[in-house]
């Protein structure tokens, strides 16, 4: 084989040539055999694969037998199981929930215990939550209010904050009746300003508010040595106005049925239902319209300054989610500017 890269051969040079050509030949025999056992390898490494599968799965069809598995009602708290929550030293926090939840829902409940289990593993000094899922802290919330326990109340709800921020809106509501129960109306409105302001408008939370700050205005006008006696409340009242309309607002949606077969009865039960949990403002401020389409909006805008006065608030979060919560109702008022919509081209 000649090989054209290589100079032309002379009298000078035929060696040299002759010696390139041979090992030009010799290195194209050995490329062309190396590719032949390559390919050959692969292939036989194949089929010994599929011969060692197909060996696997007709010996597994005499090796194993078919089973018929169940599971035995109670087995996570079966003391001869080695899946035994209350048997180890690290507590399986989904097993634990499965017997604090049954406790719970038991006939009769056994609040009580619950509670115990959930304490056991609550560590009050935790970076998040107590040491405890959401699941276990709400349980532990309901728990302790069931039983009265004002100070693992307290305890679990200052755990639950870093949850008033998302969307759990129950645990907040939780957490404000255990603030409730141990005589602190105040703090009560801290997780339910918080909740609103982050998570929005709902008939549960705003109604909560609503009582709360009830609370607050008539223990005040009792008591002669409060500061706020003289001017009386005057812009949390007209705050307190504008929640109630937007409750029986919010509250016309949560009275009609997904399915309405009888429009007329279900409407007048619906106005009905509304109508006799509203009668208007106690304090004697301007009456709550009883007529299910409410206007919501209002020519007076909420002064949030004179509400965070007149209610004493120094916590700089209940401070923001009380502003947060007067920006969504702020929505409503007939002072708002409109909202110019503007095209790409005039921006």
């Amino acid at each position: 084989m000649i090989n054209e890269s290589q100079p032309e051969a002379t009298t000078s040079n035929y060696f040299q040539v002759a010696v390139s050509d041979d090992q030009s030949a010799i290195n194209e025999v050995d490329n062309q055999e190396t590719t032949q056992s390559v390919s050959q390898s692969k292939a036989d490494k194949a089929e010994i694969r599929r011969q060692r599968i197909e060996a696997a799965v007709e010996r597994s069809k005499t090796e194993y037998k078919a089973e018929h598995a169940y599971t035995e009602r109670g087995w996570f708290t079966n003391p001869e199981t080695e899946r035994n929550v209350l048997s180890k030293n690290k507590v399986d926090k989904q097993h634990l929930e499965y017997i604090t939840t049954n406790l719970y829902y038991s006939e009769p409940p056994n609040y009580e215990e619950a509670l115990r289990l959930i304490l056991d593993s609550f560590d009050p000094k935790a970076k998040h939550s107590g040491g405890l899922p959401r699941e276990l802290l709400d349980t532990g919330l309901r728990c302790s209010l069931k039983c009265n326990d004002i100070e693992n109340a307290i305890n679990l709800a200052d755990s639950s904050k870093v949850l008033w921020k998302g969307q759990f809106a129950g645990i907040a509501a939780l957490a404000s009746d255990a603030y409730l129960i141990a005589n602190r109306p105040k703090d009560a409105l801290s997780p339910l300003f918080i909740s609103t302001s982050f998570f929005g408008l709902h008939e549960p939370i705003l109604s909560r508010l609503s009582k709360i700050l009830k609370q607050i205005i008539s223990s005040s006008s009792l008591s002669s040595s409060s500061s706020n006696a003289n001017h009386g409340y005057q812009q949390t009242k007209h705050f307190l106005n504008i929640l109630e309309k937007v409750v029986i607002w919010k509250s016309n949606y949560l009275q009609k049925p997904l399915f309405n077969d009888q429009p007329d009865a279900s409407s007048s039960r619906s106005s009905e239902s509304v109508n006799t949990n509203r009668h208007g403002d106690e304090n004697g401020n301007e009456n709550i319209p009883k007529d299910t389409n409410i206007d919501i909006s209002f020519d007076k805008p909420i002064n949030l300054q004179s509400i965070i006065e007149e209610l004493e608030i120094i916590d700089e979060e209940t401070i923001n989610g009380l502003k947060g919560t007067v920006n969504r109702l702020n929505k409503g008022s007939k002072n708002e500017p409109e909202v110019i919509e503007k095209s790409v081209r005039e921006l």
